[in-house]
């Protein structure tokens, strides 16, 4: 049964400040429970984590405004409403994301080893690049595949995205080993744009 996740209407219906308050001391309990078990089942980078990684760490349950409570409360039953806030039921809304994502653009960009790194490739765009960009969001989408294939640093594909859209064609006809002298590619290395927009292969 999903508990009420509406501040107003909690605060309206009919129990006391001391129930609620209550009911805001249990529910904080279970869902600190919850973030624990997704920590140990190693799901720290999911979105999902990360976006509620400061939610029920310092919520004062000290205060008798019902208002404020009923806030908090109604935070607390949307995360336990949540089927992603147990790690089965994120590991599932992971893989009905990754369905959607393959399905809306038509080819496998997505698995369960890159899902996280995306999620994250597009929170770093909506938080600090899409106001300042007319990139088509298919773009934005390619900008990442390319990111993975040739080792580009995320933060620096994406303060140069419309450089990327420039050079795209450029991008997908090198490899990253052009860019190892030595043959022996290094997994752990990031490279910038601009190393493979200057690259020249040897005479």
């Amino acid at each position: 049964m999903k508990k009420l996740s509406n501040a107003q209407l909690i605060y309206r219906q009919g129990k006391t400040t001391s129930q609620l308050k209550s009911e805001l001391r249990r529910g904080l309990k279970v869902a600190q429970s919850r973030m624990q078990k997704l920590k140990s089942a190693k799901l720290t980078q999911s979105e999902f984590y990360q976006e509620h990684k400061k939610d029920f760490v310092d919520v004062n349950l000290d205060t008798n405004n019902r208002l404020n409570i009923s806030k908090e409360l109604a935070k607390v039953n949307q995360f336990l409403n949540s089927k992603s806030s147990t790690p089965k039921g994120l590991l599932e809304a992971e893989q009905d994301f990754i369905d959607i994502i393959n399905t809306r653009f038509k080819k496998k960009i997505l698995n369960s080893k890159n899902v996280r790194r995306f999620q994250r490739f597009m929170r770093m765009y909506k938080d600090k690049y899409q106001d300042q960009t007319n990139i088509p969001s298919h773009k934005v989408v390619d900008a990442f595949v390319e990111s993975e294939r040739l080792q580009i640093s995320q933060a620096d594909i994406l303060a140069n995205l419309e450089e990327f859209a420039e050079n795209e064609e450029k991008l997908k006809k090198l490899k990253v080993e052009n860019l190892f002298n030595n043959g022996v590619i290094d997994g752990r290395r990031r490279f910038t744009l601009e190393d493979y927009i200057n690259y020249k292969p040897k005479e």
